[in-house]
This record gives structure tokens, sequence and C-alpha cells, in this order.
């Protein structure tokens, strides 16, 4: 069993990297994040219609304060109880088969992505340690069922496998991740990514639980150097050639 870990912040291109990464070197990519959407996501669903559009979420103050308070009211047993409910719907004898994996990983669901669901996840994550306990646990338990996996998040090789064979840790310039993703989304401007992204990182980055840093034996690697996803995989491949025994 081989374990590669990628972290990093808000559009640095953790996701990218890592599918690509994945299939040059025939590992299975995991996405930790996605997990986390999914269920935060389900634990939230019928209170989501609460707040203001998704595109204002952040920049409209009262409705970002009104979604705080939103999840700073919610009953801590109550979540375990749907956490419990989750879990039934998804698990039922093994852990891990591939159909749950089909179901973890599924992007069908836009409003996953949506800002709301992108704020609650991180406060779940950092405020409700059984909620991060049950996703270390599926994580742990994928890369028992798999041989060779690729596993990306923020604490990854931090916190969740502090002894994968290889860690690394992506970093990017905020102005120049913000543009890239506004190539992705043509419906926000550029100051509006980039306050999005200083803002998440910020959040992950100031988390007592957990929080965004780089592994001590990561390798640092810079994505802003590079023009696209691709090119910076093949400068990570010829980095970790020799670790790897690629």
């Amino acid at each position: 069993m081989s374990i590669i870990t990628i972290d990093g912040g808000a559009a640095s291109g953790k996701s990218s990297i890592a599918s690509l990464l994945a299939k040059k070197i025939n590992y299975f990519a995991v996405n930790s994040g996605l997990i986390y959407r999914q269920i935060t996501f389900f634990l939230i669903q019928d209170d989501l219609k609460i707040n203001v559009n998704n595109k204002e979420f952040l920049k409209d103050k009262n409705s970002l304060n009104e979604f705080k308070k939103f999840l700073s009211s919610l009953n801590s047993e109550k979540l375990e109880k749907k956490l419990k409910e989750f879990k039934k719907n998804y698990f039922k004898e093994e852990l891990v088969s591939d159909d749950i994996l089909i179901k973890l990983f599924s992007t069908n669901n836009k409003e996953l992505f949506s800002e709301k669901i992108s704020y609650a996840t991180s406060y779940f994550s950092t405020y409700f340690l059984f909620l991060r306990e049950f996703v270390n646990e599926i994580l742990i338990s994928i890369s028992k069922e798999k041989e060779n996996v690729i596993f990306e998040g923020r604490d990854m090789g931090t916190v969740v496998f502090p002894n994968a064979k290889l860690k690394i840790f992506l970093k990017a310039d905020p102005k120049i991740a913000a543009r890239r993703r506004q190539l992705q989304i043509n419906d926000e401007s550029y100051e509006e990514i980039l306050e999005k992204i200083k803002y998440r990182n910020k959040q992950d980055q100031e988390r007592k639980t957990a929080p965004l840093i780089p592994a001590k034996d990561a390798i640092i690697f810079d994505t802003s150097k590079y023009n696209n996803a691709e090119d910076a995989t093949k400068e990570i491949i010829k980095l970790i050639k020799d670790k790897m025994d690629l």
C-alpha cells in the first residue's frame, strides 16, 4: 500500500493536480473535501433557503451573520442523530464499496459547491469533531481497501495520514489563483473570487482543529508558476520520481 497526500488552500489546484497525477501514475484519487461537502449538505439541506442568493452570500454581512447564528444554534445531539441517518443511508455492510464511492464522489448536486456549503463545511469540521472523526474513518477505510491512493484535502499529511510515503503541499498566489478561477466561473468578478479565496484560506488557517499548514516533511510546491494543472503535474512527477520509484 502506498499513500500520497496533497494538501493546500482554496484554488491552489489540489483537485485538478491530484486527479491528473493519479491518472499518470495509476493511483486512486480521493477528494476529502467532497466527502465533507456531501455530509454537510445532508445535515443542513432543509435549512438552506433561509438566506440570500449564493452569489451575494459573502458580500452581504447581514446574510453572513444570519448564517453564522444559524450554524452556532445547531444542536450537537441533533447533528449526531442526522449523521447516524447519513450513515444508514450511505453505508450498509461494506464501509467503502464501489457503490458508496460513486455516491460520495458524485458532483451532480451543484449546491455542494455553493458558498453556504463551503462556509458550513469549514465550520462543521472545526466545531463538531464527531464529523471530522467520521470522515477520517472513511478515508482510512479507503486506504485499506485501495492499494495506491492519493488523498487530497487540507489536513491529509498533517492529521489523517502522518506516515504517508509522500506529502505534497500546494500553494498559490491568491491573485493568480483568482484569475484562474475566473476563467472557470463566468458570472463572478475577479474581485469577488479573490475575496472568497482569501476568506476561505484565512478561515482554514486560523481554525484550532487541524489548521491548514504544511506537514514538516512535505514538498512545498508553488502552482502560481505554471500556466495549467497539466504543466504543474509534470513538474511534480519529476520531483517525486526518485521517492516513488516511478
